[in-house]
């Protein structure tokens, strides 16, 4: 997990880095963080697998190729113009009402039920998860 959250921090520096460096010659640097999104390699995932990560997921479901396209598409066009060294979250995640606890977002109703367990907890069961579906 720590190799996850160094390499996510250093893609959203790099994104703002280059594009404090490469704006002034009229280049926009921008990036995309997705959620859970079902791909093809999502097709290999158990449902059991799939589902838990929709719950995880802050709009309890899990993205469409199309809905991360669109974002790039739109970050990509001239109505972005103005839109430099962003890294734009598409993981269905409302304004507010979550909250970031160790990297990972809660849905505030979930935190309720969470209370009791810590996000290392959370996050060992995932990876047991994963070697076990693999």
């Amino acid at each position: 997990m720590a190799m996850y959250g160094a390499s996510r921090a250093a893609l959203e520096l790099l994104t703002k880095a280059w594009a404090a460096e490469y704006g002034p010659t009229g280049v926009r640097v921008n990036a995309v963080a997705p959620g859970p999104t079902r791909t093809r390699m999502m097709e290999a995932v158990p449902d059991e697998m799939v589902n838990q990560l929709a719950g995880l997921a802050p709009a309890g479901r899990v993205a469409q190729p199309e809905e991360l396209a669109a974002a790039i598409v739109f970050l990509a066009s001239d109505d972005a113009s103005f839109v430099h060294g962003v890294t734009l979250a598409v993981d269905g995640r409302p304004g507010r009402d979550v909250t970031r606890v160790g990297g990972d977002v809660y849905r505030s109703e979930d935190l309720e039920h969470r209370s009791q367990r810590t996000t290392k907890e959370y996050q060992h069961e995932y990876i047991r998860n994963c070697r076990i579906h693999s």
